[in-house]
């Protein structure tokens, strides 16, 4: 029987620790999040596959040259290598406590400072049109209306969307 695609760790390699590991860890995430933090330990795997590491037993200081690998090399923003950081930390803090290690190689790795403020403005383009989808499949016609709309014109703005 075939793994299902969130399941399936293959890119953990063949290393059946490793996949037990990562399964334990993803098993932690719904869905929606599995599949980008599964995206995030690929990616730190694929680094230390490509520079002959072993992720369980790396050290701080690969762990911090995957940071700056991120930083010079991939050019990512501070707000995704924190958050790729905090997966591979969140890895390895699962992995301390199953026991598989003494201690995390990312513990005390300092991640870039990313401000609580969002810099977006307003709703993303994709935002926006889940918004229209589901004031179109809503049965309330108020739901097409904009904020602020004065009512004489939301009957207009009703069969705009129609």
């Amino acid at each position: 029987m075939a793994p299902t695609s969130d399941l399936d760790v293959t890119f953990a390699g063949d290393d059946l620790v490793l996949r037990l590991a990562t399964l334990a860890y993803l098993a932690r995430f719904s869905a929606v999040s599995r599949i980008h933090t599964k995206s995030d330990l690929r990616l730190y795997f694929c680094w230390c596959t490509e520079r002959h590491l072993t992720p369980l037993t790396v050290t701080r200081t690969e762990v911090e040259r995957y940071m700056r690998w991120m930083q010079e090399t991939r050019h990512f923003k501070p707000a995704t290598i924190a958050r790729r950081l905090a997966v591979v930390a969140g890895f390895y803090r699962t992995c301390v406590i199953d026991g598989l290690l003494d201690r995390s190689p990312a513990e005390y790795v300092r991640r870039p400072r990313v401000s609580n403020e969002s810099p977006t403005l307003g709703l993303s383009h994709l935002q926006f049109e889940a918004l229209l989808c589901a004031a179109r499949e809503s049965d309330n016609p108020a739901d097409l209306v904009t904020p602020g709309t004065p009512l004489p014109t939301a009957n207009r703005d009703v069969r705009l969307f129609q």
